[in-house]
């Protein structure tokens, strides 16, 4: 069985990976590809272990390998990132991906205590993906030792940057928070 590694450009764990491409696949996957095995994963982190990469080792028949262009477009519609590549045994890697992401970092140790104790950090999420609408989505979040991050994906960081402005300059939680582009 080939051996295909798919490296996500894409600031998640292996498990939120592997997570939203099995919640996805029912809507997303064609049914006329071949299914993938997953065998082996892993997430490339910082130093504070935020996620910045996740690696996905898939074991396909020839007959899936012969579809690697279609498995690539399915994972695109899933949201994978530019600069995301696709590598089958020891060939060069294909880059792949159309979404660009975006990272807002709460700050979260240096609001004033009411403002952690009075609000939820799930409503600034909702009016995010209300604002954003079906330009972008919410794919993972990280939880550090000084911040949170939100990882918006979506077809661009700007309209992603724009559409959020207007709530991360008025939510509480938003105050002295930081956006930076992924990809």
């Amino acid at each position: 069985m080939p051996h295909v590694e798919v490296h996500l450009n894409a600031a998640c764990s292996r498990c939120t990976a592997v997570s939203a491409t099995r919640t996805r696949s029912r809507r997303s996957w064609p049914a006329s590809l071949p299914a993938a095995r997953s065998s082996f994963g892993g997430t490339l982190a910082s130093p504070e272990g935020e996620p910045l990469s996740c690696d996905i080792e898939l074991h396909l028949t020839d007959e899936g390998v012969a579809h690697g262009q279609e498995l690539m477009n399915a994972l695109e519609t899933l949201g994978a990132p530019r600069g995301s590549t696709w590598k089958v045994g020891d060939e060069q890697p294909v880059p792949f991906g159309t979404s660009e992401g975006v990272a807002v970092y709460l700050n979260g140790t240096d609001l004033p205590d009411e403002v952690y104790r009075d609000n939820d950090v799930n409503d600034l999420i909702g009016q995010l993906l209300d604002r954003v609408g079906d330009e972008g989505d919410l794919h993972s979040w990280w939880e550090g030792p000084r911040e949170s991050a939100l990882y918006l994906y979506g077809i661009s960081s700007a309209v992603i940057k724009d559409r959020s402005a207007d709530v991360l300059v008025v939510h509480p939680l938003a105050q002295r928070c930081r956006v930076v582009g992924l990809t």
